[in-house]
């Protein structure tokens, strides 16, 4: 019986280890294009380097709306590892450790109708949890980041991340709100992930301190991700 919230949400559990299967299937007959590093997650997340206004930003898409909440163990490791494993087996991030001395992550939340929901902070810790690993940013505490929502009705159900630096939101944002939705089908001009770090390197002379032993931290920090498979 599907008439009782308890239900609902064991139903919703149910499907989300049934998606976890799928998703590994479809890895292991080489169905996932967009993997640079084995995946058990389909489909992985879209990551440009853009240029905006002479910010630098990082879009991150992915498909679907962010998930319920639901206390639950299992279900919430299921999010956790469907969100780090679409971030990071999508896109080489080395290179671009602690790019941002104190970004703002900015949520575009994408509905094919006009549903009235509401936001819960509690589900943007897998985002947030996964941008952490790809150490493009120190931490997200509070005292390190920001971040900032906005919903759009759409014709698909998506969520578009951008990251920039704080104190550059206004001018990033403006032209958001302008052109979001050529920024959402990729109509805006990308610049290539090496300009993206040579840009930033020559307007604030920093310069990476990535390693091969840091790049193997990285992998290697949930082994269950990345070996069962």
């Amino acid at each position: 019986m599907l008439d009782e919230p308890d239900h609902l949400k064991d139903f919703l559990k149910h499907l989300e280890q049934l998606k976890v299967g799928v998703m590994r299937q479809i890895n292991l007959l080489g169905g996932n294009e967009k993997a640079i590093i084995p995946s058990k997650t389909y489909p992985l997340s879209d990551v440009r380097t853009l240029e905006i206004k002479g910010n630098h930003v990082i879009q991150i898409a992915y498909d679907g709306l962010l998930p319920l909440y639901i206390d639950n163990t299992s279900y919430k490791q299921a999010i956790c590892d469907y969100y780090f494993d679409a971030t990071l087996c999508s896109y080489d991030f080395s290179g671009m450790e602690d790019y941002y001395n104190k970004p703002t992550v900015i949520f575009f939340h994408y509905y094919d109708n006009k549903i009235i929901r509401d936001y819960d902070n509690r589900n943007y810790k897998y985002i947030l949890d996964a941008i952490r690993h790809t150490r493009i940013m120190e931490d997200d505490n509070w005292q390190s980041m920001s971040t900032a929502d906005f919903g759009f009705v759409s014709d698909i159900n998506a969520v578009y991340v951008y990251i920039c630096e704080e104190k550059k939101l206004p001018n990033v944002l403006s032209d958001l709100f302008e052109n979001h939705e050529q920024y959402k089908e990729g109509n805006m001009p990308v610049i290539s992930k090496e300009k993206f770090i040579e840009n930033h390197q020559k307007k604030y002379g920093k310069s990476s301190d990535f390693n091969e032993k840091e790049s193997k931290y990285i992998l290697d920090m949930d082994d269950d991700i990345w070996n069962k498979i």
